[in-house]
């Protein structure tokens, strides 16, 4: 995927540095739909990733605060039951 973005981000800059003709922006607009669809498959790739490392792994956050919480009561309960 890297190689043909690259690829398509050099044919683009190539053709907005050439001489402006109707063949020049057809090939253009084509390059620039291309290169659109190129980084829209990316995303989608990196989206599906995190999603599948969130099913995989779940969130692991919550523990963390989970723990705190659990922490933070037992401190109160502790300085409770010193008064």
């Amino acid at each position: 995927m890297k190689k043909k973005k690259k690829f398509l981000t050099t044919k683009l800059s190539e053709l907005m540095e050439a001489e402006r003709d109707d063949t020049n922006l057809a090939e253009m607009i084509d390059t620039k739909i291309q290169l659109n669809f190129e980084i829209k498959k990316d995303e989608y790739y990196w989206e599906q990733r995190a999603r599948l490392n969130w099913l995989k792994f779940g969130d692991k956050n919550t523990a963390y605060f989970h723990s705190q919480a659990t922490q933070r009561k037992r401190k109160k309960s502790d300085y409770q039951a010193v008064k």
